[in-house]
């Protein structure tokens, strides 16, 4: 996360790569309402790109709807509570990753029993 760019990272950020989003649970979030931040420019100066990227550009209710969205999804971002080692509390990623999972198989199944064969 540093910013580092390792095969088979290409010297841009996902999004300018690939022009296709990468990131979690895209069927619970609509990643489209959130601003687009160019990872290695954050994890050199991240105050500066956030205000840029974040806090100029959005009005605070728009700001605050963000949060709530975050917020409402903030169990999925939890992997485990207490020590990593002896802790047996885990967080919500696990269930979360699971209902990704069978979402993107309910998605393909979906749209192969769409294609037909001749």
């Amino acid at each position: 996360w540093q910013g580092k760019c390792e095969k088979p990272c290409k010297c841009k950020f996902g999004w300018a790569v690939t022009n296709i989003p990468h990131l979690p649970y895209m069927e619970r979030i609509d990643w489209s309402q959130f601003p687009l931040v160019n990872e290695a420019e954050f994890a050199r100066q991240p105050e500066a790109i956030l205000r840029r990227d974040v806090l100029n550009k959005f009005h605070p209710s728009q700001r605050h709807d963000l949060r709530e969205k975050m917020r409402k999804m903030l169990p999925g971002w939890v992997y485990g509570v207490g020590n990593p080692v002896t802790s047996d509390s885990v967080g919500g990623v696990a269930e979360y990753a699971w209902h990704s999972i069978l979402h993107a198989i309910d998605e393909m199944h979906n749209s192969s029993a769409n294609f037909t064969t001749a």
